[in-house]
């Protein structure tokens, strides 16, 4: 079984151009848009002030391991439907 994440590919890719070097991929794109309205979620917070207390992690490492969460679940609902 492959491992990998899928990246869904360049988030602005160019004609042309080598598809390896253009920057952003899709699923650094969608984690960066949904990141943006987690702090915005009270409830959210709530839950990651409690998950940081109780594993010692940072909000940070908390809020970009739920956007990645979701941008892969928004690439893996993109394949399904596509």
């Amino acid at each position: 079984m492959n491992n990998e994440k899928k990246t869904g590919g360049p988030a602005y890719p160019i004609p042309g151009m080598d598809m390896q070097s253009t920057g952003m991929n899709l699923r650094d794109y969608f984690a960066a848009k949904a990141i943006q309205s987690l702090p915005q979620s009270a409830h959210y917070m709530k839950e990651t002030l409690k998950w940081c207390s109780l594993e010692g992690g940072s909000i940070e490492d908390a809020l970009a391991e739920t956007a990645y969460d979701i941008a892969d679940a928004m690439i893996a609902f993109r394949e399904r439907n596509t």
